[in-house]
């Protein structure tokens, strides 16, 4: 029998492949769901985290095979790996933020709070409104010291979730097969700069190389050395957009000793030079 996981693609953000340069996402719910007529099929991503904000309207939400419905007020939190989708009613108003793994261990690291393991959908209190409302205006503005004010709201925002959690939810159900693919993900985010081996991270998960590869095939629709280059990718993406740091040092700090060997992977990866790339963020 088929593992079920494999009937759910994994995306960046719904429909897209790729991976966010940016410390976050925002975007309304007309944005994103208006053009699909207003409904998100089941999907689930690798390497974000979502929020979203009903604020007008409503609908149901399905995460983790369970269906909620959607009032006015209410606030989904979607962990990473987490199956989920939507179906709003025509004009519904809110907001979804998206935030990249990156983004949440460079604002919380070690003390991310478990409760962000799994999902959540309860009643958007004011602060926890507020503090969205501030990450949504914060990121349109493109003001001074976007980026260290950006990672504040983001980490206090999160630690609301994280709060209100406390006493709702329950552990994400998962198959073998995710398990394995979570805890490579989380293994990954630590070591990833050090360790670019599948061998290496399959011995420490008690599994084999190819055991590994299967999972995230199935779990994830690609190879275990593909999630590893675009861990290490995304982390060159955000490096070279938010900090100015010299390209070589960039490379040398993930893992690369020839600045030559990582521009050819940058290059690989995003059709792009690193200085090609950063002149484009930077305008």
């Amino acid at each position: 029998m088929n593992n079920p996981v494999t009937r759910i693609p994994a995306f960046g953000l719904y429909g897209e492949a790729e991976g966010l340069p940016d410390l976050c996402h925002v975007e309304t719910l007309a944005d994103r769901a208006a053009p699909l007529d207003w409904e998100i099929a089941i999907h689930r991503h690798d390497a974000l985290s979502q929020l979203l904000l009903m604020e007008n309207g409503g609908g149901w939400a399905e995460v983790d095979g369970a269906r909620h419905a959607l009032r006015s007020g209410t606030v989904v939190f979607v962990p990473r790996l987490c199956a989920h989708g939507f179906a709003f009613e025509p004009g519904s108003e809110g907001m979804v933020i998206t935030f990249p793994q990156a983004t949440l261990a460079a604002t919380l690291g070690p003390r991310t709070p478990p409760e962000l393991a799994r999902p959540w959908l309860g009643p958007a209190e004011p602060e926890l409104r507020e503090a969205l409302r501030q990450i949504a205006d914060e990121h349109r503005a493109q003001r001074s010291l976007r980026a260290p004010v950006l990672t504040g709201l983001i980490g206090l925002c999160l630690l609301r979730v994280a709060r209100a959690a406390e006493d709702g939810g329950g552990p994400v159900p998962q198959g073998p097969y995710e398990a394995l693919v979570a805890g490579f993900l989380a293994l990954l985010d630590a070591r990833f700069r050090e360790e670019k081996r599948v061998a290496a991270y399959a011995g420490a998960l008690g599994r084999t190389a190819s055991h590994l590869n299967r999972a995230c095939r199935a779990v994830l629709g690609r190879s275990a050395s593909r999630v590893i280059r675009q861990r290490v990718m995304m982390e060159a993406r955000r490096e070279l957009a938010y900090t100015l740091r010299p390209v070589s040092e960039i490379g040398w700090s993930l893992g690369f000793d020839d600045p030559a060997h990582f521009a050819k992977a940058f290059r690989q990866e995003t059709g792009q030079s690193p200085r090609g790339f950063r002149a484009g963020v930077l305008g």
